[in-house]
């Protein structure tokens, strides 16, 4: 994978590229990402994989046999949160006064082709190391329905999870945001402090996810073409 190493730890190394653009797509090509972390649990009740874990499996391959990037249809709700996700971090650290780092794609250096690149890196006084931010910007009936739930929506848990999985942070925070709600309502923030033994769960499920991704790679290698 190419791009500008600017840091490396004992968790992970962070690739420096703006979030969205053609070099950031290109550098998490044929990894498995946070972003995937609900299709990589998804299974059957009788204990198959569902389509589409299956799918996410053919979709890493043939990104590394073909090093083009799978090409995400948006729709007019993932457009308006991608481009409400910078007013609603600046927001947040108006309200909250934590320092928040931009940050491009990280690399777990204990997991192959595992990553993560969260909204940002927090760094809050009196918490332990920096936490990482997941920002949501819904559609407004949902953001209305969370706000009443009070609780981080169970679907954006495994995102969470695998961020702190890549990165070693042990915390994180999950906001909401909607601009077209008043001024003292458009707001909503839950802080995620895990046990220890969920991240682990989660670094287990990638390992396994991958080492199938692994061994449908090799079936492919060894098929006959002709």
């Amino acid at each position: 994978m190419s791009g500008r190493v600017i840091t490396v730890d004992s968790c992970c190394t962070w690739v420096d590229f703006e979030q969205g653009t053609a070099e950031w797509l290109q550098s998490r090509c044929g990894c498995l990402t946070a972003s995937k972390g609900m299709d990589m649990d998804c299974m059957l009740k009788n204990g198959k994989e569902s389509s589409k874990r299956l799918t996410l499996k053919k979709q890493l391959l043939a990104e590394r046999f073909t090093g083009i990037p799978v090409n995400v249809y948006q729709n007019y709700s993932m457009r308006w949160g991608a481009e409400t996700e910078p007013l609603a971090r600046q927001t947040y650290q108006e309200f909250t006064g934590y320092q928040v780092e931009q940050v491009g794609l990280a690399l777990s250096t204990e997991i192959e082709f595992f990553g993560a690149s969260p909204d940002g890196m927090i760094i809050a006084p009196g918490m332990p190391g920096k936490g990482t931010l997941e920002i949501k910007c819904p559609e407004s009936g949902t953001f209305f329905q969370w706000v009443i739930d009070g609780v981080i929506p169970e679907q954006h848990k495994p995102q969470m999870l695998a961020q702190m999985a890549v990165t070693g942070c042990t915390w994180g925070e999950f906001v909401a945001f909607d601009p077209r709600f008043p001024a003292e309502q458009d707001l909503f923030i839950r802080r995620y402090t895990p046990y220890p033994q969920e991240i682990e769960d989660v670094k287990k499920a990638a390992r396994q996810f991958l080492s199938e991704v692994a061994a449908m790679e090799q079936m492919f290698i060894n098929a006959k073409m002709v």
